[in-house]
């Protein structure tokens, strides 16, 4: 952590309900306080109620990361909630500052807000937490109990099951049922519904059926049989770096700041790395390394929190807000010849119905606005 605190002009970092940015930021405060610095957070925060649309999920991150911020008296604790700024705003901006598409179209708009305030301060880095889930905050693994079976060690494998069931607090057959039978069964299940319902296959951005099959993607799904929990892990590892490698440095040349991962240090991913996953999974429950280590650092409603954040939560009411400016969009996309060589128009237009009847999924609103994405992206005019 010190040698991320490196820097003549302010520090900032994210913070939000969940471990791993709630960890750095109660790390760099605590470091920062014995330079007599000061340490801002930068929360978002929706505009609109949406708790109805989650539940079991937290959609506003404030009232846990505020806990958080009053245990630091050098944290000053600030929300975004983006106001200025629209979905559309935000994926333009994006376009314009990397020149590609992004997977999380729907964050552009609080994280470009975040960096334009951080700008505007003069910050010289912003602290992240993005390697946490691969590196200190890793879970052991999705189908670590069942792995455990898969590999002969029936006695640790009843001991880790116990674990789980005592800790989730529910019945002997339901924790069968989801350690043992669920990643058994879930491959072939998976194959069933991709094969009844093979237009779902390609709903990641509205493709064009006739590009998906000219790039020899047609009905391509992936499903991982069984994966052990160190493949996994590696995949968590890899797909956020690459997924963040190529979002960060153009972003952050562009706010005149540095994006500092402590998460991603190399010495430490290769300690955690090291741990046993039973430091990580224990009666007490998943993520225990890091729950352990934040002892006494971090709130207990956060420490101990079970519950998962959801970014831009209200993103379904952001959208709708802006149903005369993604018509006009989606009438440019539909006459243009080029975004149709690549978007599948009819259909974005359709999940934009889904939308607009308030029956979308994230997924659905996701999908659509990754469409969205990449038509400004093969046709620019569309945005203005």
């Amino acid at each position: 952590m010190r040698v991320r605190l490196n820097s003549i002009r302010p520090v900032a970092s994210t913070l939000s309900a969940g471990l791993d940015s709630s960890s750095v930021t109660a790390l760099a405060a605590q470091e920062l306080k014995k330079r007599n610095q000061p340490l801002v957070a930068y929360t978002s925060v929706p505009l609109y109620p949406c708790q109805h649309l989650f539940p079991g999920k937290i959609t506003d991150e404030w009232p846990l990361a505020h806990e958080v911020a009053k245990l630091y008296d050098n944290i000053e604790h600030v929300p975004i909630n983006a106001e200025e700024m629209t979905i559309l705003d935000g994926i333009k901006k994006s376009l314009e500052i990397t020149g590609e598409p992004q997977h999380a179209a729907i964050n552009m708009f609080w994280i470009i807000s975040m960096l334009q305030n951080a700008k505007a301060r003069d910050f010289g880095v912003l602290l992240i937490g993005h390697l946490g889930n691969g590196s200190f905050s890793w879970n052991g693994g999705t189908n670590y109990v069942y792995c455990l079976f898969c590999k002969n060690q029936w006695r640790k494998g009843w001991r880790a099951l116990h674990k789980y069931r005592k800790n989730a607090n529910i019945s002997f057959p339901r924790s069968i049922k989801s350690q043992l039978l669920r990643p058994l069964l879930k491959p072939t299940i998976l194959r069933c519904r991709n094969f009844l319902h093979q237009e779902n296959n390609l709903l990641y951005a509205c493709p064009q059926p006739d590009f998906i099959k000219r790039m020899g993607l047609k009905n391509k799904s992936v499903i991982l049989e069984g994966i052990d929990p160190l493949t996994e892990r590696d995949l968590t590892i890899r797909q956020t770096g690459i997924i963040a490698g190529f979002f960060w440095p153009s972003i952050q040349a562009f706010h005149e700041l540095e994006v500092r991962d402590p998460s991603a240090d190399v010495h430490l991913v290769e300690y955690c790395m090291g741990v046993p996953d039973d430091q990580f999974f224990s009666s007490e429950g998943r993520r225990m390394l890091i729950r352990r280590a934040m002892n006494g650092l971090l709130p207990d409603c956060v420490r101990l929190n079970t519950l998962h954040g959801k970014q831009a939560a209200d993103g379904l009411f952001r959208v709708v807000d802006q149903k005369s400016n993604i018509d006009y969009v989606l009438n440019h996309m539909e006459t243009a010849a080029e975004v149709r060589k690549y978007v599948d128009v009819d259909a974005a237009k359709n999940l934009w119905q889904t939308v607009l009847s308030g029956n979308a999924s994230s997924k659905n609103i996701g999908a659509f606005l990754r469409s969205i994405s990449f038509a400004n992206l093969v046709f620019p005019a569309s945005s203005s």
